[in-house]
């Protein structure tokens, strides 16, 4: 499972900005961090997680100039968060690379410099 401190390590400890997940899937407790890397290699990542029990629901990387992503969801919260995205009628205009698993995810985002 990715954690915080691999989130962290990962974007250099550079937190940019941080707010309260607003979407019910992920519970009540969901945060997101953000690490803007737009000045210096054009990518943003986040990563979705409890605040209390710290558990990560959810890590992207994204560029909005190339319209394009990477993603990883928790397999435990995978069906709730395309529900509620089929009922709030959302679609990304970031067309988001799915990835399955943690080392799937470290070795893609290495090919982007994170």
């Amino acid at each position: 499972m990715i954690t915080i401190k691999d989130w962290m390590e990962g974007v250099k400890y550079r937190v940019t900005d941080n707010w309260d997940f607003q979407w019910q899937c992920f519970g009540s407790n969901a945060m997101v961090l953000e690490s803007d890397w737009g000045v210096h290699g054009g990518r943003t990542y986040t990563i979705t997680y409890d605040k209390t029990s710290l558990e990560v629901y959810e890590v992207c990387s994204y560029s909005q100039e190339e319209c394009t992503g990477l993603r990883w969801l928790n397999p435990d919260y995978r069906k709730g968060y395309f529900a509620e995205e089929k009922r709030k009628g959302m679609w990304d205009i970031t067309h988001f690379i799915e990835v399955n698993s943690p080392k799937g995810w470290s070795w893609l985002t290495k090919m982007f410099g994170f």
